[in-house]
């Protein structure tokens, strides 16, 4: 088994098990769902979990790689869309009365998108 890094994607045969399911799993219709949900600017909670299912499955050796690059863009523009749900003045941080809680949530999220 060849193996360079910890996390559990880091081996040839989890990563010849995740393009396994990978093939089964219809990336496009995650990426345009994400498209979609960027399209509009207050579609917060829709945001997270594409968000989510994203910054989980969008890693090398998971994701396939013939579509890696539309998935960068992708997570730049979910980044881009989080980080503007944390300005003070927006829709999202009225609702949640700048509560620093969801403040550093977010922060959280924001991170695992910029993780490989």
């Amino acid at each position: 088994m060849g193996a360079w890094g910890i996390e559990v994607w880091e081996n040839d045969v989890a990563a010849d098990l995740f393009a396994t399911v990978m093939e089964k799993v219809d990336t496009q219709f995650i990426l345009d769902l994400a498209k979609s949900i960027l399209k509009a600017d207050d579609r917060y909670d829709e945001a997270r979990a594409i968000a989510y299912i994203i910054a989980t499955l969008g890693k090398h050796y998971i994701w396939p790689i013939e579509e890696f690059e539309s998935l960068e863009s992708i997570k730049l523009q979910l980044i881009t869309y989080l980080e503007g749900m944390l300005d003070e003045n927006s829709e999202f941080m009225e609702v949640w009365e700048n509560d620093e809680e969801i403040c550093l949530q977010i922060r959280r999220e924001i991170q695992s998108l910029k993780k490989d």
